[in-house]
């Protein structure tokens, strides 16, 4: 397996197989992905899905503060989101983890699976997300903005954000 080949094949909108999955488990646990590295990757990939889910409950007028509220009221709400969610509701705090730092460590959590061979199509399509944030003005926000960003996608906002 080449990490190269299964990251095209999830861009281009393919499934990764159990075996693939399998593969980069195994990796981690061999020692050849660190694990901060993984933490990074997970992390990212945990908000980038999180934006995707509370960008259909908008589009859908469901109430972002009621949504994360039953988020957080779960077991699998993780204490960075417990911590962060204040500001998705319009809480001014400095940010504690920029965009523009996650999307840095998705490119180094890429470079290091594709060394050891390991497929990570998922931290690729986190980084689009996350390199297109950055782009749009949201780089030097907190990580947790990146739900606007695809919110602002949702929406059908693709201009720079000023």
């Amino acid at each position: 397996m080449r990490t190269v080949d299964l990251i095209h094949k999830k861009r281009d909108g393919g499934e990764l197989t159990a075996e693939e999955i399998s593969y980069l488990v195994d990796s981690h646990n061999t020692g050849e992905i660190p694990d901060y590295q993984i933490s990074a990757f997970l992390m990212a990939v945990y908000f980038a899905g999180l934006a995707e889910g509370l960008a259909i409950g908008g589009q859908l007028g469901l109430d972002r503060a009621m949504m994360l509220d039953v988020i957080l009221d779960s077991h699998g709400a993780p204490p960075v989101l417990r911590d962060r969610a204040e500001l998705l509701l319009g809480a001014e705090r400095p940010p504690g983890f920029e965009v523009s730092g996650v999307r840095k460590d998705l490119r180094a959590i890429m470079a290091t699976a594709q060394d050891a061979g390991v497929p990570a199509s998922t931290a690729a399509a986190a980084l689009g997300q996350y390199a297109g944030a950055t782009i749009n003005g949201f780089g030097d926000r907190d990580l947790v903005f990146i739900v606007d960003y695809v919110r602002r996608l949702a929406q059908g906002k693709t201009d720079h954000l000023d």
